[in-house]
């Protein structure tokens, strides 16, 4: 599962704003039951910024329709009460198809089937009980994107009965990559979209018409072990930033605290990562592959990260005595700020 609410902006409107361009116009929108969504824009009259705000406000309802698994009519609640579905809509079969990529490229630390085990750990908390390595176990029996079979546009197929699928992990950072391309083509010169704490800033190419010299967004983190102080400020130019943590959402159970995320190979909870910040090219990728890297964990989140040159992150681990140690990935170091290192 992943955390919402661990990304802060920083000084969105500092060294962005053209002279041409104006002051940002800004707007905050909920969505999935109240998750704000705070859109700034940059080059746009009010006009037409409003008109894109209610086309981003209609587009995330209609994602939401298809997506949600708190919506009985979903096509993805349909597919896991087992309907046999002739056809599923395109773009939702290609979110589909993406995911299960993501879970094989991670070798599984993201899956999209781990639905059963959030359950189970959903209700083992709300009972004050942890649950038994023997239920752990049956329900990591339907958990595992192997258990998926599906053709590019296709419908998925499961091999065995009580598999489920949850795009929750792609959700956010999807709604967001979508509410910039709708500014984009409204006009907007800049953008940056907060949706629940996934970050997506865009920029119009300067080759493109109406193309802008690039300027830095600044995102700051939060720091995991200080409530009110930042870790740090990433700058960054375009793409979407995401942070996975596990200090703000929780299960207590028992008086002892466990990490909200889960692996989906173990099916229990992750120990020894605090907070997990990476950037990507996208909204749906940071998404997925932040939660994926905190699975990942200190030992295999590293050479995972230098594998994939599109990719960066800041790792904040446990360092066995109390404290606490941080991983920059090289190709952020002159882009990262650390403020409060302790």
């Amino acid at each position: 599962m992943r955390i919402f609410t661990l990304i802060t902006l920083l000084i969105l409107t500092a060294g962005i704003a053209h002279a041409a361009e104006g002051a940002p116009r800004k707007k905050t929108i909920q969505a999935m039951g109240g998750i704000p969504i705070n859109i700034s824009a940059w080059g746009m009259s009010q006009d037409t910024f409003d008109l894109s705000v209610m086309l981003i406000a209609g587009r995330i309802e209609q994602l939401e329709a298809m997506m949600s698994t708190y919506r009985d009519d979903s096509e993805i609640s349909r597919i896991n009460r087992g309907e046999r579905l002739a056809q599923l809509p395109p773009e939702l079969s290609g979110l589909i198809h993406k995911s299960l990529g993501i879970s094989v490229s991670t070798g599984g630390a993201f899956d999209i089937t781990v639905q059963p085990l959030v359950q189970l750990w959903k209700s083992s908390a709300t009972a004050d009980r942890l649950p038994a390595a023997e239920e752990v176990a049956e329900v990591m029996s339907v958990v595992g994107y192997r258990h998926v079979s599906m053709e590019p546009g296709g419908v998925p197929e499961f091999d065995t009965p009580g598999v489920m699928l949850d795009l929750g992990g792609i959700a956010k950072g999807y709604f967001a990559d979508e509410a910039v391309e709708l500014l984009a083509r409204g006009g907007a010169t800049r953008a940056i979209v907060d949706c629940g704490g996934d970050v997506r800033t865009w920029q119009r190419p300067r080759s493109a018409a109406g193309g802008v010299d690039p300027k830095l967004f600044r995102v700051a983190i939060n720091h995991p072990l200080r409530p009110g102080e930042r870790l740090g400020v990433i700058e960054l130019e375009q793409g979407a930033v995401v942070t996975s943590g596990n200090y703000e959402r929780f299960y207590e159970i028992g008086g002892r605290r466990y990490c909200h995320i889960f692996d989906p190979r173990t099916g229990w909870p992750v120990e020894g990562v605090y907070s997990v910040t990476l950037l990507a090219p996208t909204g749906l990728e940071a998404d997925a592959l932040a939660t994926a890297v905190f699975v990942m964990g200190p030992e295999d989140a590293p050479a995972y990260i230098e594998d994939h040159p599109d990719l960066e992150a800041v790792i904040a681990i446990d360092d066995g005595d109390g404290g606490m140690e941080v991983y920059i990935s090289p190709g952020l170091i002159e882009r990262f700020k650390l403020v409060s290192p302790g």
